[in-house]
């Protein structure tokens, strides 16, 4: 044992026990007075313990026949669904960036992190990061994100800085169509354009697997390379 902290075991002394207060019925007639009375030696301890007498027998205080009130539906096959989505589309971000040999660290915005999956989806619902900038709707952002409008300038240059890229190497559009399933009747062609097909006949044991984030970094180190070496355009579809 370290010699610096053995005096803390052989000198250590157990700190007294909390007090219990046992009121008479009359003491506790006002429960609040009697734990004013109290207070000055509570607080030399942080804690008691209070035990009422056997009679003391409050009212409930809420009258049933009157009380109403509304019940917030929430679905929580929802919930674990949008977290699942929030989780892969983190996990994405962060092997991007990882690729570019840069440790992502979210951003802290009005003392909380910025959730960058919402953002990137706003962004998205208000025609896309050129639209923002060309309407001015970053404030609407701002205030869709649950912060301030004088914070619109910073959420601005953290998109810019760490999904802007992120959306130009063309993984966001990419990805979305390989994570879907395969296409129905009902969808057109433009749709079903860059998805893998999966034969009816296939049995769902055979079926490819769902690709994961290291797929995934996979294919935005392909691309990077692709965009940084080639002149023209890399080719979009399913890799």
């Amino acid at each position: 044992m370290d010699k610096s902290r053995e005096k803390h075991y052989k000198n250590f002394e157990r700190p007294p026990f909390a007090p219990t207060f046992e009121p008479t019925e009359e003491e506790f007639r006002d429960p609040l007075a009697y734990v004013a009375k109290i207070r000055p030696i509570a607080e030399l301890y942080g804690v008691v313990k209070v035990k009422p007498p056997a009679s003391f027998r409050p009212p409930f205080a809420i009258n049933l026949d009157t009380f109403e009130f509304t019940p917030r539906i929430q679905k929580l096959n929802e919930l674990e669904a949008l977290s699942r989505v929030k989780i892969n589309f983190l996990n994405k971000i962060v092997s991007f960036w990882h690729l570019q040999g840069t440790q992502l660290k979210i951003p802290i915005i009005d003392n909380k992190y910025l959730d960058l999956y919402k953002l990137h989806k706003t962004v998205a619902e208000l025609g896309g990061y050129d639209e923002v900038i060309a309407q001015k709707r970053w404030q609407i952002v701002a205030k869709k994100l649950g912060h301030k409008p004088s914070q619109s300038s910073s959420i601005k240059q953290h998109y810019s800085k760490l999904l802007y890229p992120y959306d130009q190497s063309g993984l966001a559009n990419s990805e979305n169509a390989s994570t879907s399933s395969t296409p129905t009747k009902a969808e057109p062609a433009s749709m079903m354009k860059g998805r893998r097909r999966v034969p009816e006949s296939c049995p769902p044991a055979q079926k490819p697997p769902v690709r994961g984030a290291r797929m995934m970094a996979g294919v935005a180190l392909k691309t990077l390379q692709e965009m940084r070496h080639s002149p023209k355009k890399p080719k979009s579809g399913d890799p």
